[in-house]
């Protein structure tokens, strides 16, 4: 949820930046990864927080190629130590982008 929230932070701002020049319904269209990219080379956000937000959206993909054991963790109410650091960074940012 976080990484998602992420993304649409990032294309937000890169909607709010490209008004004029982009068509919004272009930026909506981005992949994650895509996404990252266009708002480091727009420096929206510098090498530390895309380096950040690569992390992130690895531990999503790791996540959603894991679903199914990370389900049954879940109902077992188990955390997962690996994914809270990629969260927290996530909320850090997503406050920073806005």
């Amino acid at each position: 949820m976080s990484a998602l929230m992420l993304e649409f932070a990032g294309k937000t701002r890169l909607i709010w930046k490209y008004r004029r020049s982009v068509s919004s319904r272009k930026i909506r269209r981005l992949e994650s990864a895509s996404t990252i990219k266009c708002l480091l080379a727009s420096r929206i956000i510098n090498d530390d927080t895309f380096k950040k937000m690569e992390k992130i959206r690895d531990a999503r993909n790791d996540l959603a190629h894991e679903l199914l054991s990370h389900v049954a963790a879940s109902f077992k109410n188990e955390s997962n130590p690996e994914l809270e650091v990629p969260i927290r960074e996530a909320i850090e940012i997503i406050k920073m982008l806005f």
